[in-house]
């Protein structure tokens, strides 16, 4: 497990979405607006899940933020959000599952949190 008294090094790297809006400060505005609202919707199905054990709204949640990860570079997180869904689909240890998606729900939190710090740069 993650220790929270230790500095993450950031997660995000914006370069491919960077390129993507070609300087168009508010196609970026609205990729962190629109990753945001997700993301908190997807923390509160994730710990919803996680509350009660169930794999099934766990692997709902991870599924629908994985796309996410790629188009902010945190292909570790997309990485290991594949290996969640798959140990749940391949009937998986359930405590390391569920470990391994209370880590995924700490980068998420941090990853709120850098692009609210970046979207401030970007206005």
């Amino acid at each position: 497990m993650k220790d929270n008294m230790m500095k993450k090094d950031e997660l995000l790297n914006l370069k491919e979405l960077h390129d993507m809006a070609a300087g168009d400060k508010k196609f970026l505005n609205k990729v962190a607006e629109e990753f945001e609202l997700m993301a908190r919707e997807t923390l509160v199905e994730l710990n919803q899940g996680l509350t009660s054990a169930n794999l099934a709204v766990i692997r709902s949640a991870v599924h629908r933020i994985k796309p996410n990860f790629s188009y902010l570079g945190m292909e570790q997180q997309a990485k290991d959000a594949s290996v969640i869904i798959l140990k749940i689909d391949h009937d998986g240890n359930n405590k390391e599952i569920i470990n391994m998606a209370h880590d995924l729900t700490e980068d998420i939190h941090q990853a709120i949190n850098e692009v609210q710090d970046v979207k401030s740069t970007w206005k």
